[in-house]
């Protein structure tokens, strides 16, 4: 079952009060750098359409060629979302996002140094890279600092940055270009204004937290191979206390040795934070703790007779499955009681554990015990 991480939320407002006080610091500085990314990503890229007539003269290529530099662009931003997108969901989605700016800002201004059309056509593939690890980072970053109900608008007002930033373009070309354009060379100008979004990169880096649900995702991970080393001690410890159920010690003999070794690795397992001893003591707790399982299937079937065998057995297994699923509720009363966590599960563990003995020792031993079609009733007691 998927667990649902919790993100950073601002508690809901007042009927009265605007949605935008319900956002907090940290979410709206979430917002602003990828905004800004995308805003000037946007101007860097739209510019272009521009300035396609005065770098067609520079060059002397026909229109066609001049207009594949922004079909070039799109190709390649295919790769940058790829790219950034994948190392976001590894390394976090920051970086990336702080990356994709520096890598679109350096190859904007390399354009504006171009010498050839050859040239110029491999700068802008290059840049386009990093047009597209904006948005793959960007936005992921953003929307999971929101709160949820918020979303939508936060969703909205970030993909109009890029329109922003085609509006920005648009002015500095019919403002600011007629000024720089000297000798047909203030297409280089405008690339070189692409520069500016790196300094968006301090800004990130200084005010921006990473994503809450892609660091609460990393702790998740970083406790999967400790389960894993649970489940494969408790795979094969199921199977060898079984086994071990068929010797000298019998049915209960086998469980209680294995249920109590299980609880002596509780320390182990939950108190310490040496790595090398939480992967010994997940594959011991395992291996003893979840294998005196094994056991439980002959205990249990050989406990009734051929005509209630199922149901009997089917009935004691999951009665004692619902009392376990009390554990979590009890762990989380035990720390609203002012327990720490390693206590409280400590606490639980080790009580099931000595339920588990008593209820064993209650009843008799059933090893070797036969089923037959017609049974004495005086077997199973």
């Amino acid at each position: 079952m998927a667990v649902p991480i919790p993100v950073a939320a601002a508690p809901r407002r007042a009927p009265t009060e605007p949605w935008y006080r319900e956002v907090t610091r940290e979410q709206w500085k979430a917002f602003v750098a990828a905004y800004l990314g995308w805003v000037l990503d946007g101007f860097d890229f739209t510019i272009l359409t521009f300035l396609l007539v005065d770098i067609q003269r520079s060059f002397t290529v026909s229109a066609a060629l001049a207009g594949a530099l922004g079909t070039i662009t799109l190709i390649f931003r295919v790769a940058g979302g790829i790219g950034a997108g994948t190392a976001a969901d590894r390394w976090g989605r920051k970086g990336p996002l702080m990356f994709s700016i520096l890598w679109y800002s350096m190859f904007a201004f390399f354009s504006g140094f171009a010498t050839s059309f050859r040239m110029l056509f491999a700068l802008r593939a290059l840049f386009g890279i990093g047009m597209g690890g904006v948005w793959a980072a960007g936005m992921p970053l953003t929307l999971e600092h929101w709160p949820a109900h918020l979303r939508g608008t936060a969703s909205g007002m970030m993909q109009s940055g890029y329109s922003l930033g085609f509006l920005l373009s648009s002015l500095v070309f019919q403002l600011a270009y007629p000024l720089v354009n000297r000798s047909n060379a203030g297409w280089r100008v405008m690339f070189w204004i692409g520069v500016l979004p790196a300094f968006l990169v301090l800004f990130i880096i200084k005010g921006v937290s990473e994503s809450p649900v892609w660091l609460e995702r990393q702790r998740h991970l970083r406790r999967l191979p400790y389960m894993l080393a649970l489940n494969f001690g408790a795979v094969t410890g199921a199977v060898a206390i079984g086994r071990l159920s068929e010797g000298a010690l019998g049915r209960r003999g086998a469980a209680t040795v294995s249920t109590l070794v299980g609880i002596l690795t509780i320390p182990i397992y939950v108190w310490t934070g040496n790595s090398l001893l939480l992967w010994t003591g997940a594959l011991l707790m395992g291996f003893f703790g979840a294998g005196n399982f094994g056991v439980v299937p002959a205990y249990l079937n050989e406990r009734f007779p051929t005509v209630v065998r199922a149901g009997g057995a089917g009935f004691a297994y999951h009665v004692g499955a619902g009392i376990g699923s009390l554990t979590p509720a009890l762990v989380g009363r035990l720390q609203d009681l002012g327990f720490t966590l390693p206590y409280a599960m400590t606490i639980c563990i080790a009580a099931s554990g000595a339920l588990v003995m008593l209820l064993m020792w209650v009843g008799p031993e059933t090893r070797g015990r036969e089923f037959r079609a017609v049974e004495d009733k005086r077997q199973m007691t």
